[in-house]
């Protein structure tokens, strides 16, 4: 599904998966873009499920725009409340991996869930950031591996001049740390957004024999490929200098299209390389990396975490709701 958010309004915002029954499991993240709130402030009257969760990086509150955060957390928390039966806050922290998955760990392996009572769980994926969101789905597959999972994304009218900037560490991600063979060479694949320099922190810290570059060609909105392109052009020079270079185009407005594209492409050299894959550009193609891994388990994902996060203007506005199954 893809509808502008005022058709995604008009249809009656989000409904539950069945329309009979509650989902069981609602995940929803608070962060400092305006697009974060958007499904929540979606929720039918009819929407409702069992148990939600509400999680953020404990950094928002501690910036520079920590007051804001703070209300729009306090708006989430008051609307979620009134859909569900139970609510769970999750506080994680973008410097420590560890921090997340307990956090997540501790609430699925507790008595409050029953792993085999859950059956359908909706997670908007829009305002978590890449690493929390693919631990949160290895440990949701690893838990409830027959759930159906439901994906939202709210996609901005525009993003910044800037999005981050520094760096602090370049890290597998937990649970996707891969099987690496000493004998073969590394090969990294880079599903690019906007931030070059991320991009090239990661080729320079993985130091792979081969980079393959990719690019959003199906972006999420159209206005955003322009961007793209120049942004890849500043990684595309320094990498040609250093590594054999290959280039793709990927989906970035679908999951399970670009699932197949990377399929595609990446699943020819996993016989002659170790592949790490470096997902930088939708939550949607995140996802998608993440269902590569899953399928091929001796690939790892990287993670680049960036010193500094733009929270006065990352991003403006919610332009297009996404959602998809995640099987």
């Amino acid at each position: 599904m893809r509808l502008s958010v005022g058709e995604f309004a008009a249809q009656g915002g989000l409904k539950p998966i069945l329309p009979s029954d509650p989902d069981d499991l609602l995940f929803v993240a608070c962060s400092f873009e305006p697009r974060a709130s958007t499904v929540v402030s979606q929720l039918t009257d009819a929407y409702a499920a069992r148990v939600g969760v509400l999680y953020y990086n404990e950094e928002i509150l501690t910036a520079k725009l920590q007051l804001s955060a703070r209300d729009a957390l306090h708006k989430m928390r008051r609307t979620v409340t009134d859909h569900v039966e139970a609510l769970v806050e999750i506080k994680g922290n973008l410097r420590n991996p560890s921090a997340q998955l307990n956090s997540f760990r501790e609430l699925f392996g507790g008595k409050r869930i029953d792993p085999d009572s859950v059956k359908n769980i909706t997670v908007d994926s829009t305002a978590f950031n890449r690493e929390s969101l693919l631990i949160l789905f290895g440990l949701l597959d690893s838990y409830f591996p027959s759930a159906k999972k439901r994906v939202l994304y709210v996609s901005p009218e525009g993003y910044g001049d800037w999005l981050s900037t520094g760096f602090q560490q370049v890290r597998n991600v937990i649970g996707l740390g891969g099987l690496q063979n000493p004998a073969k060479r590394t090969l990294l694949a880079v599903l690019y957004g906007f931030e070059h320099h991320r991009a090239i922190k990661t080729i320079e810290e993985h130091e792979p024999s081969k980079v393959l570059l990719g690019f959003g060609g199906s972006p999420t909105e159209v206005e955003f490929l322009k961007r793209n392109l120049e942004e890849l052009d500043k990684v595309r020079k320094l990498a040609l200098s250093q590594q054999e270079v290959q280039e793709f185009e990927f989906p970035a407005d679908g999951i399970a299209t670009c699932a197949a594209r990377l399929e595609e492409v990446l699943a020819l050299h996993l016989e002659s390389y170790n592949l790490v894959i470096a997902p930088m550009s939708t939550k949607l193609s995140t996802l998608s990396a993440y269902l590569f891994a899953r399928k091929h388990p001796q690939v790892q994902i990287s993670y680049c975490v960036p010193a500094e996060y733009n929270i006065e203007s990352y991003s403006q506005g919610a332009k297009t709701v996404f959602a998809e199954d995640l099987t």
